[in-house]
């Protein structure tokens, strides 16, 4: 989701304005039930820093992509 492009096949870069901003957020709480919600503030953070729409991947993608880089 912070990725630039958006694409993780081809690494993953986050933006100078990015990471400033992430500076101050607020853990996020990832047990939740609601984690659309929860992610609320980074998404709009992320939408305006980088003017583009950034894509919550699922909880799938999230985890293969996880394994791929440390496990493969």
């Amino acid at each position: 989701m912070l990725n630039t492009d958006g694409d993780s096949s081809n690494g993953i870069v986050i933006s100078d304005e990015v990471r400033l901003i992430a500076q101050n957020w607020q853990q996020v709480d990832f047990t939740t039930a609601d984690l659309d919600t929860e992610l609320m503030q980074i998404i709009s953070d992320v939408a305006t820093a980088d003017s583009r729409v950034p894509v919550l991947p699922s909880a799938q993608e999230a985890k293969t992509h996880y394994f791929a880089l440390f496990y493969e």
